[in-house]
């Protein structure tokens, strides 16, 4: 079958040849209905062509597969199968060229928005799929995501499940600058609202124990504008979060130093500056 041949690639130019293979299936079944046979083995071999380490033409071939895919699907039948093709399609955005950037989101846009409310299902791993696209602000894709995200959140409509998926994002991300970024844009726009204890403090804790001073300046910036140390949204775990504000001054950083005593004294504190002269 189209699918077995995988098994066989040698290199990038075969799993492209198979692509095309498969893409012409499913062409020629077109009018099956909205059934795809083996779909299991299907997102396993489209996932193995995402791999990071191949080129992007690999990349753009297999996204051009996935689109095929999902036309046939509809959205009524892609809702039941969003786990199935979500776990390749996920780490793409961070690690793939411009191109293929271009066309992972327009594919998020033209086929898993339609899917509705039944994204919460993969509310979490898309949103920390979109998040890198927040990098850097001169990026084409920086307005694009933000528009995908606040869609994303209109879509489920539940802003605590949406503010609880930024945060989870914040625990989990392997680069938390972008999220920073975007949990400020929510805040100073007051769009989501702050999360249940239990979600918020050990997302923040991990931030401020991050090795990457930036995040560290980012986070304490963050709650000094949002959550004082007395806010009942640290709830129980407030001594978790002061402890760990506190310990990330070991670093002997001033900027650090400046921040965690602004937050834990106030920034209208007189002469606090004054303290580190």
């Amino acid at each position: 079958s189209a699918l077995s041949s995988f098994d066989r690639a040698a290199d990038w130019a075969d799993l492209i040849r198979y692509l095309q293979r498969l893409n012409d299936v499913l062409k020629r079944h077109e009018n099956a209905g909205p059934v795809i046979p083996e779909s299991s083995l299907l997102g396993k071999r489209l996932a193995q062509c995402l791999d990071s380490s191949f080129q992007s033409g690999v990349h753009l071939k297999a996204l051009e597969t996935y689109r095929n895919v999902f036309t046939r699907l509809g959205p009524k039948e892609l809702r039941k199968s969003l786990f199935i093709y979500s776990s390749g399609l996920f780490p793409l955005l961070s690690n793939s060229s411009t191109p293929v950037k271009r066309d992972l989101l327009s594919l998020y846009e033209e086929y898993f928005l339609p899917v509705g409310p039944d994204l919460r299902n993969v509310l979490d791993g898309l949103v920390l799929a979109l998040l890198p696209g927040l990098e850097d602000e001169t990026s084409e894709f920086y307005s694009i995501v933000l528009k995908l995200l606040a869609d994303l959140q209109s879509i489920v409509a539940d802003d605590i499940r949406f503010s609880v998926s930024i945060w989870r994002a914040l625990l989990l991300a392997p680069n938390r600058i972008p999220v920073l970024a975007f949990l400020n844009h929510c805040y100073r726009k007051e769009t989501v609202p702050l999360p249940q204890p239990e979600i918020l403090a050990p997302a923040i804790a991990a931030a401020l124990t991050e090795k990457d001073s930036l995040v560290q300046r980012n986070v304490l910036d963050f709650l000094i504008n949002y959550v004082p140390p007395d806010s009942h949204h640290l709830g129980k775990l407030r001594a978790q979060v002061v402890t760990k504000a506190i310990l990330s001054i070991s670093r002997n950083d001033v900027s650090l130093k400046k921040r965690v005593y602004a937050w834990l004294c106030g920034p209208e504190e007189d002469n606090w500056k004054s303290y580190f002269r």
